[in-house]
């Protein structure tokens, strides 16, 4: 008859003290990013507005020319609001845009009934900004049936 090794106490305890390491270390807990940066500074650029439509908010720029392109680079839940972060692209200069007023659309994710601030960012058609990597406060849609939060005057670009 052969006998096996029982395990030692040590290496007993050793197993169970890795076992209760690993229940409470953190499972995919890697925190949230935070929002993009807010510069203080007046909107400067084609005016924002923001309707609901299906439910959702959609976010408006009425630009000078078509040569403009508008993202949505991402929604971020502030508090009590979405905040949407949206990149507006100046045209390319080589190109010849006729001067006329383009309206864009941008659907957002965040339901009628939620409160929702725009920020916003020009760059160049390069992909370069002025204000770096910060954006600018530029439209926001209160609750309905709340008071109204004053919306930014945008400034006329030239």
């Amino acid at each position: 008859m052969t006998s096996r090794a029982r395990p030692s106490v040590a290496s007993l305890s050793s197993l169970l003290l890795l076992g209760l390491c690993t229940l409470h270390s953190p499972i995919g807990c890697a925190g949230t990013t935070p929002p993009p940066e807010v510069v203080e500074e007046a909107y400067a650029g084609p005016p924002i507005s923001i309707e609901g439509q299906s439910g959702s908010h959609v976010v408006i720029a009425e630009s000078p020319s078509p040569g403009w392109s508008f993202k949505l680079d991402r929604l971020f839940e502030g508090y009590r609001h979405q905040g949407a972060y949206v990149s507006l692209t100046r045209p390319n200069p080589a190109f010849s845009y006729p001067q006329v007023v383009v309206q864009q659309r941008l659907a957002t994710a965040v339901l009628k009934g939620e409160p929702i601030k725009v920020y916003v960012r020009i760059v160049d058609f390069q992909g370069e900004s002025s204000t770096g990597d910060g954006y600018v406060l530029a439209a926001q849609a209160a609750i309905p049936g709340t008071t109204p939060v004053p919306t930014p005057t945008p400034v006329k670009l030239k």
